[in-house]
This record gives C-alpha cells, structure tokens and sequence, in this order.
C-alpha cells in the first residue's frame, strides 16, 4: 500500500494549522512613512516596505510589563539610551545581509513616531561613534559587526531625568554567517558597560524599559528581576523597518502578539549541548549529539530546569483566557483540538496564540514531558469578543522513531492532550489511550479510550474501533533506514548518439560508494533514435520525452550544466563559478541572450552557453534569509546606472516570532514580487535548521528550537515565494548545520531517531506539503558523511520516502563534499563550481597529480576567497597518506638534481590568509607519507605514497541530476520566455 499516511502527516501538520481567520495582521492601517519619499524608490520598495513594517510589529515578544509600563504615550518625554537606539541589527552577517536602500533605526522610528526624545545630544555623540566604528568594517561584510556599548556618562542621564521620568535602553546583539557566539560579557551576557548603565538608569528614572534587539538569546537576569526592568521587549532582527515597528509597539497601535521560539535559560550552562558546543570541548572536527531528541524545553522539562522565559511564551497589553477546551478524533486519523479564546482586558485589542502540546507515553522509547504537535494564533479581538480556534493533528505526529524497527511507531498507552499559550502554561485537557501500538496495515490499533480531564471536556466520543495505522514504515523498500535497503543501481538512458564509451561497461572500474560500500550497477534503458537535434521547448512540448532529450547530451555539455556557473566571458562575482573551456565558440547571439538573465550581485547562476542552442537558459539564484541580496548599485556597458535596492525583511528569528504561518507566507509573497521584478529564479531560503544551541551564529535565519513550528513556518515561507508558478524557494541547509565553528570540516555524531524526530522533521513538513523547487545541503558532515555526499539522506530520504523532486545544490563551495560522488549520492548541482573537470575527467577516470616540467612537487595553485588567500597542490585525485585502509595504497616517484632539490620552494597557506615560500625539503620532512633519498650519482629521489580517490560514478549518475536540474530551469520565469520568443 503506498505510504498516503505519510505523506497526511506533513500536509495535514502544515494545512491544518494554515486554516485561520484570513489576514489578521491586515486590519491595522500603517501610513508610508517620510522616508519613502526618497528619490528613485519604486512604488514595489514602497509597498513592500509598509508590508515590512506590519511584519516586525508582529514578530515583537513582550517578556515582562510592570505595572503596564507599556505601552507609552507620546505626549510624554522619553529619555532613548543605547547604541543599538542607532546602531540597530535589522539582520544577520553574510548571506543574510540586505543591501537595503535605508534603514529605520529606533532613535528615527520613536522620532517618526512623534515621541520627544530628551537625549538628542547624547544620540548625535552615539551616531558619530557608531559612524567611526563601522568605517573599521569596510568591505567585510561577511563577519559579524559588533560595536561595543558606550558607558553613559552622568551628565547624559541627568539632563534626561531633569525632562523624563521615562528612560528606553536598547540593548544589541549581532551574529552571522562564519561564527558563532560566545558565553561572554558582551555577547551571550551583558557586559559590564551595560549592567552598569542599567544601574545608573535604574536609580534615576522611575520607569525603565529595556528593548533587547538581538538575534538570539541573552542572558537577562542582570535586567530582568523584581528590581530589574518595569519593562522587557525582545526586538529581533526585524528588517528595515524595525525603528518603526517597534514605535508602533510601543504606542500601542499594535499590541505586541510574539511568542519565543526558543527556551531563554537563567544561564548558558543550562542548555544541554553547552558543555561540547562548537570548541567548548576542545575538539572543532567532531560534535557530540548527546543530548538526543531533548532539545530546548524537551531538555528544561526532564531535567526540572526552570527557565528565565519558557518556549512559547510571550505577554500583550490585554489578558487572554481559554474555555470550552475540546479533544476529539475526526476520521480516525485526526487529532483535534479546539478552545473559545477571549480578550478577557478592558482597553487593548491584541492576538493570542494558543498552542498543542502532546504528552506521549513511555514505552519501549523515552519520551519528552510533552511536544508541540500543532498551534493557531487569533485574529485581533477587541475586549471582550472572542474566537473558537481549532488545531488539527494527524495521529500519525504522535509517533517516535523505533530505531529496532526502523519505522515510525505509536506505543500503547496514555495520550495526554495540553492547550496552552506557553510550554510551561499548558494544561491537560484530554487524554487518549491506545491499547496496542501501531506500525502498520498489518496492525490495526484496537480502541481508542478517551477521558476527560478536569481541566477540559471531552469532545464527542470516540468509536469503538479507531484505526491509527502508522504507515510511513510500512512499506519496507521505502522505510527509512530499513535494513532492506535496496540496491543503489542507476538507470543510463542509452539512444543512438550517447556517448557510448561513458558506459561503466566500457570503463575499468566497477561502481562503488565509498561511504555505504555498496557496489551498484547501471541499468540500461535503450531509447531508439537519434535526438541529438533536439531543444528543451521539444521536451516541454511533448516532442521528446525527457529522459530522450538527456541520452543525446554529451558528458560535456552535463557537467557544464550540473558544474555551477555561467560560463560567459565576462562573468563576475559568484556567477563566475566554473569556466567554460571552450569559451572561444560562444557566438554573439548566445552571449547577448544569456547576458539578458544575468543579474548584478547573484549567489549563483547556471550554464547559459546553451540558451541558443539547446534552448537551456540559465537560471539565477540569490541570497537570501533576510531578503534578496543583490548590488544595490552599477553601471552597465553604456554608463548607465542601474538601482537594485531590495527589502530588508525580518529575520526568520523574528518571523518565527509571530507563530504566524498567514504572515510568513504573505512576506514571502512580497518577496516573489522582488525576484520578477530583477529576474532571480530562485531563493536560497528559507533556512531550515534547529536552534540547537542559542550560541549558534545563523540562529538568526533559523526559526526555533522545534520542529513543528520550523517546519510549518518553512512551508507557509516556501508556498509564498512559489504561489505565482515561475520562481522557487531552496531551503536550507539539509542538514544539522547547527554551528559556525569548523563548519566545512566539523562532523556531527548524532542517532538516527534525533535526526527523524528534531532535525529532519521540520524539513521533511516544508518538502512533502510545500514541494520546494530546490534543497541546499550543508557544509557540515553527518557520523562522517559529508551531507552533499549522503546517499542515505538524499536518495533514500529525500527522493524515495518523502517523494521529492527538489534539485538539490551544494552549500556553495561544498564543505568535504567530492562532485561526483554528490551525484550519485543525489546531489544535482554544484555551485558555484570549480570546475567541469570534476565530472568529465575526475568522475570517469583517476585524474594524475600535475608536474611542471623538472619539478619535485606538483603545482601550486593560489585561490583567493573571502577569508584570505589560500594554497591549492594539484594532486588530482591522488591523495597522500600511507594508512592502507583508505585504499589501496600506490606511489608516484620523481627523480631531481641535487640543485635543483636545495632550491625549489613551495608555495603555502598560513593562518592569517596570506602564501608564503616554503622550501622543498621541509614541505617533504612535514609530511609523513612522502620520503626523499640522495643518490650518489648526484640526484634525489621523491617518493609519494597514497591512493586515487574513489569517486568514480556512472553515466546514468550524470544523466539523473542533468534530468533533476532542467526539470527546474523548465519552471522558471527565464525559461517561459525563451519559450515564447521561440
């Protein structure tokens, strides 16, 4: 029976929370503001930018209110301290840097907003700091821009409390792309700067709010007791228009509706991983999952740790409470839950969330306190009206991973059913229980027993008889990780023009994948006929099939599509990627065409030397998680300028803030609208990962700590960029891409029920309910694997169980990954690409180490990245080392004079990014599997010892991601308009 459960569970987790009150967030008006004036802004950034604006005042967490310190008035003086009141982080470092046109910092938003500020003076001293620091970050956009807070002088705050009882402190924190966080002052902890000048501000203002504008989570006691803020308000990375968001927030024209994603400990060394995270154990190469599946509140809740603020949590202007608390089963394979919330306050409209949390039974498996399984957040009630909102569940979430069995199981026993606004807020209001456990057709659960809590009623009662089959293990070729794992073999489309000497049968070699140690075969399927004339728009009119279309390439024209770049003369940036070898034949029709689908400040692009010929534009694809980021600014052939500026959005940090599905996928949509307006094909986001640990650097462009709410959110994200058909959205980074230390090289050691049950999860809703055109793998590697190289997890999972037809690209660069193995392994595209060689030479063949003529050593190659200049020896596919179990061990042998020995040099890498000359004799002494002999006739011996790489592929592995990727470029915007022209 085909697996129609699963693929229930993940579309009923995404639709059945994705059913709510159309648009809440739309009933409240927001004025343009002044800035939009600015010459040259196009009525797109406008209306973007108020769309920005709505977004991030929903993505604000109130986290302590005082005596209804908030909201303010504006007829009343404010004293605004900080140097993130200027400096405010909007985004993250890396691919989540927007180059914006403007930027709404809070000083300017509670400016705009009508607020008398009484610390002008202290804010212009402030802005020529921040003016002079960020001068020292010219053109490294890629690190992580931290300006250290200012000590506020004496004299600041008492001509402020002189005016203003009222004192605002904004307190920043950045993180990025390429780092992560530390437990230090000034980063995970306040600094003694700004405990200090909290202190100073406690004593003299008799109100004090503390605006933690951050990317992450701080450690907050110092701020956050009896005697600390009256009030606490979490400011994400917000996007351009954070300044104004937040005035909005704070008058009261929205009332704050956040609710964490994330548990905020009392401090760092009570998250589970704190002790090995990153390099806190010493060891940057391997990362220890010992935590299992009890991240975030699965850890606090088992191990009693009382939080400073718990998952989910979250407070607005008004009060909230729920009644009428309601659990049945709908169809038998449907959880549902529902509950009347009413504004229960007598001034603010606001929204509430209320969430599902299941409390599964222990059995053969260890289960959590309880876990989000489902969530819906209100329209805006006034006070006194309310809303019945209804969650639905699939029983199928209910299940754990059964590593025995290697399939998703339901244990018998109690099911206990908890709504609530927060993880700690939850309360019991049913529970289910299952007589037997449930894996498969072949197992029918008996009945499904329901009491009644006293904290809740019942709902209907259930039928005798409920069936819960659990068939996502059921179909054994299909279960994840059965231990019938079928065959790797690969189908190779052979018609009358294939490249036929390319056939394994014709190759010295037998196929082989180094990391499952199967050897698998090529399955011919003969395809009569000669295609070699044929275009992609045949292929798109039903001319020819695909797979006919594929057979006629040649190896050549593959690898230079699924071998990422342009390959067009005057590439630049990151489209140069690979280059094409026969650059000389481009003609003049082909390079003008192409040169029309190129965009100024791309990620990436792909082959466009084929747009002429084979019909095959290239397609463009841009960063990113925060809005595309493009060259806000350049000049064309002709000398004119042309203006690229983009919305900054808010973070996914701040969008998982507003455990709003409905605004996600609208920010989205808006987004779409960029990428017609400057022809970028598809998104590389949204970004997919875990909040493992809250020192991650790219926590920022990740969601949550949960699955659940990252997987939902990803999907409403991905529905929105491909709502119009012709642009897609990649998520990212497939997967457990939990840290920035050693990322490339770093290899995490986690089971498989964590990876099913947290780190898979989320991105298994986002892939089956929302069908993303593409997937990115992750730098990092799995227990060894190097995930761009997992068979397991881009075939078996990916393609075969979750049924996706994604192209699947390399993190760029593509951390230990080999291209061809990526091929076999699933991996589609290679970007930005290095070169074809990769597949035409080094996939069918052992590539030799290169030799110049009289030399000892092979030639060094420079590259120049963004962290400095690197050293690159070409080996070919010769890799040194003299342990026999990498493989079989041969040696290569160079003869030299005694002069020539003494004075060659060799060019290396040092750590500060710059090549130095190193001699030839002390390169060979350093390392251990080469060895040099003197011989008396005056000459020296050299003797490299090592193995050839096993990374040889079949044909029918190329074909497959040539097939993959041109499915994709025949969606896309670029590809229908060739259509039409032709």
């Amino acid at each position: 029976m085909k697996k129609q459960f699963r693929v229930f569970t993940a579309i009923a987790l995404a639709v059945g929370i994705l059913f709510s009150e159309a648009c809440a967030y739309a009933e409240t008006e927001f004025p343009v503001s002044g800035i939009y004036s600015a010459a040259g802004m196009t009525e797109l950034e406008k209306t973007n930018a108020a769309f920005s604006r709505k977004a991030a005042a929903d993505c604000m967490v109130l986290l302590k209110n005082q005596n209804q310190t908030l909201p303010l008035k504006t007829d009343k003086p404010v004293a605004l301290f900080g140097v993130g009141a200027c400096e405010t982080v909007i985004g993250g470092s890396g691919s989540g840097d927007v180059n914006e046109r403007y930027l709404v910092n809070v000083r300017d938003g509670m400016n705009a907003a009508g607020f008398t500020l009484t610390t002008s003076d202290y804010l212009a001293s402030v802005g020529e700091y921040v003016k002079k620091t960020r001068s020292e970050f010219a053109g490294r956009s890629w690190e992580t821009q931290v300006i250290p807070e200012l000590a506020i002088g004496r004299r600041w705050i008492d001509t402020a409390a002189g005016e203003t009882d009222t004192a605002v402190y904004v307190i920043a924190r950045a993180s990025g792309e390429g780092a992560d966080r530390t437990d230090t002052e000034g980063d995970f902890r306040l600094s003694k700067t700004e405990k200090e000048n909290f202190r100073k501000l406690r004593r003299a203002f008799r109100n004090v709010i503390v605006i933690l504008n951050s990317t992450g989570v701080v450690e907050l006691s110092p701020v956050s007791g009896d005697e600390g803020a009256d009030a606490i308000l979490f400011m994400p990375a917000c996007g351009a228009e954070a300044g104004n968001a937040l005035a909005d927030v704070l008058t009261g024209k929205v009332a704050p509706s956040g609710k964490l994603t994330d548990t905020w400990a009392a401090r760092y060394s009570d998250y589970p991983a704190s002790a090995t995270f990153a390099d806190h154990d010493g060891d940057v190469n391997n990362e220890e999952y010992g935590e299992g599946i009890y991240v975030g509140y699965r850890y606090f809740d088992r191990k009693e740790v009382k939080p400073a603020y718990a998952f989910g949590y979250g407070l607005s202007y008004t009060e909230f409470e729920l009644r009428d608390e309601t659990a049945e089963i709908e169809e038998d394979t449907v959880l549902q839950a529902s509950a009347i919330v009413r504004n229960s306050g007598d001034t603010w409209a606001g929204r509430e969330t209320v969430q599902l949390y299941i409390s599964a039974p222990d059995g053969r498996m260890d289960k959590p306190i309880k876990e989000l399984k489902g969530f819906q957040k209100t329209r805006i009630l006034k006070p006194g009206e309310e809303e019945r909102v209804e969650i639905m569940v699939p029983i199928a979430a209910l299940s754990s991973w059964d590593e025995d069995h290697q399939r998703f199981v339901l244990e018998e026993g109690d099911y206990h059913i908890l709504l609530g606004n927060s993880s700690d807020a939850a309360r019991e209001i049913a529970c289910l229980h299952l007589k037997n456990r449930v894996w498969s057709p072949e197992e029918e659960a008996q009945a499904w027993a329901q009491t009644t809590s006293e904290n809740g009623k019942a709902g209907r009662k259930f039928s005798a008889v409920q069936k819960a089959r659990q068939e996502d293990g059921s179909n054994k070729e299909k279960a994840a990780g059965n231990k019938d794992k079928g065959s790797e073999d690969v189908s190779v489309y052979v018609s009358d023009t294939t490249q036929r000497e390319y056939l394994n049968e014709n190759l010295g070699y037998s196929l082989h994948n180094p990391y499952t140690g199967e050897t698998y075969k090529e399955k011919m399927v003969r395809l009569p006929g000669d295609f070699s004339g044929s275009t992609l728009i045949d292929v798109q009119q039903g001319r020819v099939s695909m797979e006919e279309f594929v057979s006629a390439l040649t190896v050549e024209q593959m690898a230079n599509l699924v071998i990422g770049g342009s390959k067009l003369p005057n590439a630049n940036g990151q489209s140069i990627g690979a280059l094409y070898e026969g650059e000389q034949e481009i003609d003049r029709e082909t390079l003008k065409a192409a040169q029309k689908n190129s965009v100024q400040g791309e990620a990436g692009e792909t082959a466009g030397i084929y747009i002429s010929s084979l019909k095959i534009p290239n397609i463009v694809l841009a960063d990113g998680p925060c809005g595309l980021r493009l060259t806000p600014e350049y000049m064309d052939e002709n000398g004119m300028v042309h203006t690229q500026y983009c919305t900054a959005w808010p973070s996914n940090i701040a969008l998982g803030s507003s455990w709003d599905p409905d605004l996600v996928a609208e920010v989205a949509r808006h987004t779409a609208l960029e990428m017609e307006r400057f022809g970028v094909s598809v998104l590389l986001a949204p970004g997919m990962n875990i909040h493992r640990d809250p020192l991650g650097g790219r926590c920022f462009e990740y969601y949550s700590e949960d699955p659940i709410l990252t997987g939902l959110l990803g999907a409403a994200y991905v529905r929105g960029i491909q709502e119009d058909g012709v642009h897609g959205a990649c998520i990212k980074h497939f997967a457990c891409n939990n840290q920035e230390t050693n990322r490339t090289g770093e290899s995490n050691a986690v089971d498989e029920r964590t990876l099913r049950e947290i780190y898979l999860r989320g991105f298994e809703i986002a892939i089956v309910s929302a069908r993303p055109w593409m997937v990115m793998t992750s730098y990092n590697l799995n227990n060894q694997i190097p995930a761009a190289d997992d068979y397991n997890l881009l075939t078996r999972i990916l393609r075969q169980q979750w049924e996706s037809d994604a192209a699947v690209v390399t993190d760029w660069g593509g951390g230990q990954s080999t291209p061809s193995i990526s091929m076999h392994a699933g991996n589609d595209l290679i970007m930005p690409g290095k070169s074809i060689r990769d597949i035409t030479v080094r996939a069918f063949s052992d590539e030799q180490p290169s030799f110049e003529d009289g030399k000892a050593y092979p030639e060094v190659k420079v590259l120049t990245g963004i962290y400095g200049q690197k050293t690159e020896a070409q080996w070919g596919e010769f890799v040194l080392s003299d342990d026999p179990s990498k493989g079989k061990l041969q040696t290569i042998t160079r003869t030299v004079s005694q002069d020539q020995f003494q004075k060659e040099t060799v060019l290396v890498s040092s750590e500060d990014g710059t090549v130095r000359q190193e001699s030839l004799k002390k390169k060979l002494e350093e390392e251990p599997a080469a060895r040099y002999e003197e011989k008396k006739n005056g000459t020296v011996s050299i003797t490299y010892k090592g193995y050839y790489r096993d990374n040889n592929i079949s044909l029918g592995d190329l074909q497959k991601s040539t097939i993959h990727l041109l499915r994709l470029i025949m969606k896309t915007t670029q590809f229908q308009k060739l259509k039409g022209a032709d």
